[in-house]
């Protein structure tokens, strides 16, 4: 969660992220989609096209992974599974990170999870927004990469005032060791599969 104001730049004036806890978070769906032998996609797919859901925990992984195997042994399909899961990590948003705090449209969802078209419906559904209070911008997993970019490229002038890097290298001696820059070939972005 991070509060923004638009005062001729953007500001953070809050944020609020998950705890230790790994529900609620996009890499334990991921990760319990699989196991159901679902991928990041068809996931997504029979969430959203779900008629009911079974009830899952959403504060706890372990309870959540343990209602998840319950709901399937009294029945409940997988997509049903899916879809319980998905109003778990909604509700332990509005519940945990999002508790206390004003959220007001317009509001951009960002962020992996944005991708699978259940959060966004779930998220208008818990919170009263419309189609048009609740936007998911194009490319929203890469979003928070492009906001740092861009708030590096409009700040670079007045760090380099207060801190110009080639004058520590040169007073500096040191030599400090590199690796081999990461490769992209294996790379496959999710909306090109």
């Amino acid at each position: 969660l991070i509060a923004a104001d638009d005062n001729h730049h953007v500001q953070i004036l809050d944020y609020e992220i998950n705890g230790e806890c790994a529900a609620g978070t996009g890499s334990f769906f991921d990760q319990q989609a699989e196991r159901l032998k679902y991928s990041v996609i068809e996931a997504a797919e029979a969430a959203s096209t779900s008629k009911r859901s079974a009830a899952i925990a959403g504060r706890c992984s372990v309870f959540a992974k343990s209602d998840m195997i319950h709901a399937q042994q009294r029945g409940y399909s997988p997509p049903e599974v899916l879809k319980g899961l998905c109003e778990a990590v909604v509700r332990n948003y509005k519940g945990s990170i999002s508790k206390g705090k004003k959220i007001v449209p317009q509001t951009a969802f960002i962020g992996g999870l944005a991708s699978n078209q259940a959060f966004p419906d779930l998220f208008r559904q818990h919170f009263s927004f419309s189609q048009d209070d609740f936007l998911v911008p194009p490319y929203p997993a890469w979003m928070g990469a492009a906001g740092a970019a861009l708030h590096q490229a409009n700040s670079k002038q007045s760090i380099q005032k207060t801190f110009n890097v080639n004058t520590v290298v040169k007073k500096s001696k040191k030599t400090f060791p590199t690796t081999t820059p990461l490769s992209l070939k294996k790379v496959h972005r999710l909306d090109s599969i």
